[in-house]
């Protein structure tokens, strides 16, 4: 530890005993080293959790997140307000680009997709099509500019953005927030730990 400077150290050994276990954090603590031990019980099932050390017994505690009724209600208001606002305001804008993706390509101006929402709930996804009609819908999302299945108008509306433009009616139905994790398809979201 001392030739190297290791700061932290990390146990994943089950079959260690609990001297031994005692032995190791000594050792950390007098060089100065944070010990971290990976609970036997392996993989634990929520994102917040903490170690409690009681009376020298380590316990690993779900840790509750408090709901915040007051910020939630402020938040479900202002996102309605900013996409009740913004969809009036880019209207003209929106009934725009609508008409150019039928004039310069075949089918829908408007793509739905089923995304997997808040709570795991499923919705319908808005958004402008930028790709043929032809391409898989429920494929990875292309990853260059240069991907065949793009419209070239297609092209532009991804690179400024706008193709997100119709998400404002998910979020004014409380679907999707202004700002919140992406949603994603269904067949990504269970793939998921």
């Amino acid at each position: 530890m001392k030739r190297y400077a290791i700061q932290e150290v990390w146990v994943n050994d089950p079959d260690l005993s609990g001297r031994q276990l005692v032995d190791i954090a000594t050792e950390c603590e007098k060089q100065g080293a944070i010990i971290a031990i990976v609970p036997i019980i392996g993989s634990v099932p929520s994102f917040a959790v903490d170690a409690v050390n009681i009376g020298g017994q380590v316990l690993i505690r779900e840790r509750k997140i408090p709901r915040r009724p007051l910020y939630e209600t402020s938040k479900r208001l202002s996102d309605f307000l900013a996409a009740f606002i913004g969809l009036i305001l880019l209207s003209p804008l929106m009934i725009s680009i609508g008409i150019l993706i039928r004039i310069t390509s075949k089918g829908p101006a408007i793509f739905r997709q089923s995304r997997i929402g808040k709570r795991g709930k499923p919705f319908t996804f808005y958004k402008y099509r930028t790709m043929y009609v032809e391409s898989n819908p429920v494929a990875i999302s292309p990853i260059t500019h240069q991907d065949p299945r793009i419209t070239p108008l297609g092209r532009f509306l991804r690179r400024t953005s706008l193709d997100e433009l119709p998400q404002l009616f998910n979020v004014l139905l409380g679907q999707m927030s202004l700002v919140d994790p992406r949603p994603e398809m269904p067949f990504i979201v269970e793939k998921y730990s």
